[in-house]
């Protein structure tokens, strides 16, 4: 599949295969209502955890009290406010959201060309690359079947919002060891140059203040980053 094109640890990679092999099994129904039910569900979920690592104070959102449970539409918009999904494939999450409400409103709705449509059109350039790897090796009955072609929608949609949600984590370890590996040059660096100067035969007192003091600055800086990247 799909997951072994990105740049990402086999560990990774393993664990989201394995988390995929789950969606598909939760996902084989025979009828389109219970796969779209179940992978609205699944795709809700990683909206949820979009919020939960991308907000600075999650908690204040979701509370335990069920009179301030924030619905999918809401949840599907934070996430591309924060940038954790892709403003051009909001059209698709939305959609499969209307999709998932027509069922819960009436429960032998039929899926319509409209709804596959829909989807499909909300797709930007990596899911529909996606969806065309997922359709590799299908047959024609296979691909005129509504029902099969919901259902691998559906898993592309979960699986670019698992990668959405590995790519931020991703972006955040990079970030932290790029600052990290600066300031630590400037430790070293600081510190190089203070003990030049402290085996110097006449020494600037002045210079030599201020010199720790920097390098007392950077040490902060360097604390500061490593806390920042606990919480």
């Amino acid at each position: 599949m799909i997951v072994r094109e990105f740049s990402m640890p086999q560990k990774t990679i393993e664990d989201i295969y394995s988390q995929m092999d789950k969606f598909v099994r939760d996902t084989a129904e025979d009828t389109a209502l219970m796969i779209v039910l179940r992978g609205h569900i699944y795709i809700e979920h990683e909206l949820e955890e979009m919020l939960k690592i991308g907000l600075k104070e999650p908690g204040t959102i979701f509370k335990k009290d069920a009179n301030t449970r924030i619905g999918f539409e809401t949840k599907l918009n934070w996430s591309v406010a924060i940038g954790m999904l892709p403003m051009d494939v909001r059209a698709a999450y939305a959609n499969l959201n209307i999709l998932r409400n027509k069922y819960a409103h009436k429960l032998d709705a039929d899926l319509t060309a409209e709804d596959l449509k829909g989807i499909k059109d909300g797709f930007n350039t990596g899911t529909n690359e996606t969806y065309k790897k997922f359709l590799e090796g299908s047959t024609d009955e296979q691909r005129n079947s509504s029902t099969w072609t919901i259902r691998r929608m559906i898993a592309v949609l979960w699986l670019h919002s698992k990668l959405a949600i590995y790519n931020y984590n991703q972006d955040k370890i990079d970030k932290y060891a790029t600052e990290k590996k600066n300031v630590e040059w400037k430790i070293k660096a600081a510190g190089w140059i203070l003990s030049e100067e402290l085996n110097k035969e006449v020494r600037d007192k002045n210079k030599i203040k201020n010199m720790r003091k920097d390098l007392n600055a950077f040490q902060k800086e360097l604390n500061k980053i490593e806390n920042n990247n606990l919480t």
